[in-house]
């Protein structure tokens, strides 16, 4: 293996290790019930409702046939 073929790997597997990381920083974000949520230079402000909302969804119905 060449110097060539290292340097390049090598930065390949880091990009592709910070952008997993980051995707799992966004996720836990995203998942997280507070309103405000900051890691390091990212930060997260959202509207969280509350649990007991109902949800109505127009679902069409399946079962008649």
């Amino acid at each position: 293996m060449n110097e060539a073929e290292y340097d390049s790997l090598f930065w390949i597997t880091i990009v592709g290790l910070v952008l997993t990381f980051g995707g799992l920083v966004l996720q836990a974000m995203l998942k997280s019930r507070c309103q405000t949520v900051r890691c390091g230079c990212f930060e997260c402000v959202r509207d969280v409702g509350a649990d007991n909302q109902d949800v109505e969804l127009d679902v069409p119905d399946f079962t008649h046939r």
